[in-house]
């Protein structure tokens, strides 16, 4: 297994997207039936639940001044999502009073029970609620000051298609507070932020855009998430509608790299052997390493934890100004819990920022550190 996430990980500096994904080993194939029908987090409990650690690295320039490798931590912090599906009516359930409780636009426009303006029809619910923090590290900039990024999304289960979000931030290293709310129902995107930029956007009646909130699960519910594929997905975010003043749609392309030369993993999970890979791994099904070891050859680190198959995929905007790649890693083995299995659940990722000149500056990566399908875990 290729040690494409040890805690020292080099990615190179050259990377872009090209027709088919990026080059190498992502050329693949496309596929045109995108999303399954099954989708990889169902279970009985209609949850499921993902925490992250967080850790942004400075990105340093490795000695063969091509790859990329980590630097100093610059701040860390921890991330979560939450899934629920709504069983029935959404109005019998106890979701649209979380949401109430967070938006007070979807409480004034959407959320009453009074004029049910979300109607099931032949679809059902999903809600999505995430959260993240991050707080500097002494030395940096900003040492002390945290951000905090908060969501939630509530969409349609079988198509994925977005029915209302919310994103809400507030930015201790900038300054900035910002609150962002697309609103699918009645097509508008409202953007209200600390330094008075408010503005409200009409959105289009667009029937094949996701919710840019969502982008990972779409990947993840995608039939080309297969090694060597490649596609690409329609997003619309709130935020940058807000900021432009003007509908943000764009096209994600991501690729997934073949496995020609082998596979890939994430490693460091659950160093302590004490977290969730219990719940759904047997003894020995899972390699587990005892302390980090390096690659004689590569000089590559595998850092102590569990070991893991993935999907290794790369995403990217899917025109001339691309920006930085993100990449994702989704588990190719099962999560079985008491005889349901939960599939490509999403492992790490790693985000990279860009200096002016285009060049990594710093290198965000997200591990999972917990992993929950009922509540009473």
């Amino acid at each position: 297994m290729k040690k494409a996430l040890a805690l020292i990980c080099l990615i190179a500096a050259t990377a872009v997207m090209t027709g088919c994904g990026l080059g190498g080993s992502f050329c693949g194939g496309t596929t045109v039936e995108p999303i399954l029908s099954d989708k990889p987090w169902a279970n009985s409990n209609n949850y499921e639940y993902i925490s992250y650690d967080v850790t942004r690295y400075e990105a340093v320039l490795a000695d063969d001044g091509v790859n990329y490798t980590y630097g100093d931590v610059e701040a860390t912090g921890s991330r979560s999502v939450t899934l629920v599906t709504v069983d029935g009516n959404i109005y019998d359930s106890g979701e649209l009073d979380k949401v109430n409780a967070y938006s007070e636009y979807f409480a004034a426009n959407l959320g009453s029970t009074a004029n049910k303006r979300l109607s099931p029809g032949a679809d059902t619910y999903s809600v999505l609620y995430s959260e993240m923090t991050l707080t500097y590290a002494d030395g940096s900039n900003y040492a002390g000051k945290t951000d905090t990024l908060t969501s939630v999304l509530i969409f349609r289960t079988s198509s994925l298609l977005p029915v209302f979000s919310e994103k809400q931030a507030d930015y201790q290293s900038s300054g900035v507070r910002y609150t962002a709310t697309a609103d699918y129902i009645d097509y508008r995107n409202v953007f209200t932020s600390s330094e008075g930029h408010n503005v409200e956007t009409s959105l289009r009646n667009e029937s094949t855009a996701y919710d840019n909130e969502l982008l990972y699960y779409v990947i993840r519910s995608h039939s080309s998430l297969t090694p060597g594929s490649s596609s690409s997905v329609s997003v619309r975010n709130s935020v940058y509608t807000g900021l432009d003043n003007a509908e943000n749609y764009r096209t994600m392309a991501f690729a997934v790299a073949s496995e020609e030369n082998g596979t890939y993993g994430v490693s460091g999970i659950d160093p302590d052997r004490d977290g969730f890979i219990s719940r759904y791994f047997d003894d020995g099904e899972v390699e587990y390493s005892e302390e980090d070891a390096t690659d004689e050859e590569t000089g590559l680190v595998t850092p102590k934890g569990y070991s893991l198959p993935a999907y290794y995929v790369s995403l990217q905007y899917s025109n001339n100004n691309r920006g930085a790649t993100k990449y994702l890693y989704y588990s190719k083995t099962g999560f079985d819990y008491i005889g349901e299995t939960t599939e490509r659940v999403l492992l790490q990722t790693l985000d990279f920022e860009t200096d002016s000149d285009g060049n990594p500056s710093s290198i965000t990566s997200s591990l999972i550190s917990d992993y929950k399908t009922s509540t009473l875990m």
